[in-house]
């Protein structure tokens, strides 16, 4: 099932730094971010062989994630939190809020045929 982890962060009166490494067996291929969604649903999908890291590094997002008759739900509401996400795993994305920007990094190059729906 999904796996929420926290991220290392360093901070002082400089700021924040989040480090993200280490998250898959393979390099990451590709990065990409969700944003402007405030008051939509997204996902609702799985990946047909990508692993994916969700990083909500602005707002909040919820995430529920299905894996046959197992159902978990996520709040991801701070930038040291990564919710490692299996193929096989559906996802909703749901309730953004606070101008949520959600970083998705995998270790597949992005590719719309990827999932099923």
């Amino acid at each position: 099932m999904a796996k929420l982890i926290f991220l290392p962060q360093f901070i002082d009166e400089r700021g924040e730094l989040t480090v993200v490494e280490n998250l898959f067996p393979q390099n990451y291929k590709s990065v990409y971010f969700i944003k402007n969604a405030d008051g939509f649903v997204k996902g609702n999908e799985h990946e047909k062989k990508a692993h994916q890291a969700l990083i909500c590094i602005n707002g909040s997002v919820d995430i529920t994630v299905k894996q046959k008759e197992l159902v978990e739900s996520y709040t991801l509401n701070s930038s040291n939190q990564c919710l490692l996400l299996k193929p096989e795993e559906w996802n909703s994305l749901d309730n953004f809020r606070n101008n949520a920007i959600l970083l998705v990094a995998s270790n597949e190059n992005y590719d719309a045929g990827d999932y099923v729906w």
